[in-house]
């Protein structure tokens, strides 16, 4: 009897140790994909490089230059800063630090993890999957609208997903880091995928339920709806624009345009300043210009056409030193003639191009001309001086803005613009004399009708007596 029971449980003791066993095997496996993407196995990211036996001082307490820092370096990751008063240089709101921690669960995608359907940005049925991509058939994608994102090839498994490389009108195609590829054992044609925003971001931050599911629109940076759940306004307490409270003195931000909710805040407060505002910290143009800012509009959008303004070639900050003498040649800001938000609607400071090169020194009507857009012909005037300070002859062979483009490539004779408009000869209109032809013989027409307007006569006559009723007016 007692042989028996001892047998039974010896038997009862191995199958709790193979159990054991399989428990371990099975926690083995669903670790080795455990952790989300970017931080994981599979972009040689180990748990070793992080938690490591001997942490330096400040390792975890100063994350920028210790923790993060070691990674992100802007070699094996991009470098950011953290946001603090001390990036920001000012003591406004008194001392204050975020660490990267605040915002970001550096181990797992917890907006699209916790939230699920609402984060998804699209979700459909693949037509196909390999190793390294995933295909919809007919899917009508925009070429890498979701390059940076996350891809979740298989809804049912959140912790299989992969950072997107870049995508075609139907297929995306994942970002292999250190190695990594589409786990085929549970990931099958058919099933159903997601696309998801990523950014590791924390789903509850300030004390408040974040929802960061897009750069922009709802459930964005700030959105301006009445639920505070944006990144950039629920740990707000101070700020005169999206406060936490729903209460600021200019909640919506409209001194910069009255559409801001919804904007990607980072154009302008960027993470690699600490979002430090660009502007404040001498930073560029296209940040805020390619939005309205007041009465002005997004002109960095004109220079996506057929612009003979920087062709072939990505628009920079430094571009703008060219032609403005709001920028420095780095393409920062040049606060002396750079009014901003303290002056809304000031004049703009326009370069007069010297002989060759872009000149140095700020001197009325000779090197720069200040230009206000309300319509009138005396402003409209002034931007002669500025355009053909470019489009004239001393600057035919220049290349203001380094893109293999003259000035002189835009007159039609190649000549330069300037020495058609500054012509000051005059013709007749008509060429013939005597009887039984209309007198335009005695109407004189200038060569160049917009420089030299006032010789440049005219008028309407029903009875083609074709008298001058310009009366020598521009």
């Amino acid at each position: 009897m007692t042989s028996l029971r001892g047998r039974a449980n010896l038997i009862k003791s191995r199958k709790i140790l193979i159990s054991f066993f399989l428990l371990l095997l099975v926690l083995y496996v669903k670790e080795n994909f455990a952790l989300d993407n970017p931080h994981n196995i599979n972009n040689t990211v180990n748990c070793g490089d992080c938690h490591v036996s001997s942490p330096p001082a400040n390792w975890w307490t100063d994350q920028e230059s210790g923790l993060c820092a070691s990674c992100h370096n802007d070699i094996a990751a991009v470098l950011e800063k953290t946001h603090s008063s001390a990036v920001m240089g000012s003591t406004k709101y008194g001392t204050w630090e975020r660490q990267c921690t605040v915002c970001h669960n550096p181990h797992y995608q917890r907006q699209n993890r916790i939230y699920k359907a609402a984060s998804y940005l699209y979700t459909g049925a693949s037509t196909g999957v390999t190793a390294t991509t995933l295909t919809k058939t007919g899917a009508g994608w925009t070429v890498d609208q979701w390059a940076g994102m996350v891809l979740l090839p298989n809804m049912n498994y959140q912790s299989l997903n992969y950072k997107i490389l870049s995508n075609t009108s139907d297929t995306i195609t994942i970002d292999p880091g250190g190695g990594d590829t589409i786990n085929l054992t549970y990931i099958k044609q058919g099933d159903s995928f997601a696309i998801a925003y990523g950014k590791l971001l924390k789903e509850y931050v300030g004390g408040l339920s974040t929802r960061f599911f897009r750069q922009t629109g709802t459930k964005s940076f700030a959105d301006g709806d009445a639920t505070i759940d944006g990144i950039c306004e629920v740990c707000h307490t101070l700020t005169t624009h999206f406060r936490k409270s729903g209460a600021g003195s200019d909640q919506l931000h409209t001194n910069i345009n009255s559409s801001m909710g919804g904007t990607k805040c980072t154009m302008c407060h960027t993470h690699v300043e600490g979002f430090k505002y660009k502007g404040a910290s001498g930073g560029g143009c296209i940040s805020c210009h390619m939005l309205p800012v007041g009465s002005r509009v997004a002109v960095i959008d004109q220079f996506n056409g057929n612009s003979h303004h920087i062709q072939g070639a990505s628009v920079t900050d430094a571009h703008c030193y060219q032609c403005h003498w709001e920028a420095n040649s780095d393409g920062s800001i040049n606060t002396t003639y750079h009014s901003g938000s303290a002056a809304p609607g000031s004049a703009v400071d326009l370069v007069i191009y010297g002989a060759g090169a872009r000149p140095a020194s700020y001197t009325p009507g000779t090197t720069a001309v200040q230009y206000t857009a309300n319509g009138t012909r005396t402003e409209l005037q002034k931007i002669n001086n500025h355009c053909i300070g470019c489009h004239s002859d001393q600057n035919n062979a220049a290349q203001p803005f380094g893109d293999g483009k003259t000035p002189k490539q835009y007159a039609w004779d190649g000549t330069s613009v300037g020495s058609r408009y500054s012509q000051a000869g005059t013709t007749p209109w008509g060429k013939y004399i005597g009887a039984n032809i209309t007198p335009k013989n005695t109407v004189t027409k200038a060569y160049s009708a917009h420089g030299n307007a006032t010789n440049n006569q005219g008028g309407w006559d029903l009875n083609e007596t074709w008298t001058n009723t310009r009366n020598g007016s521009n």
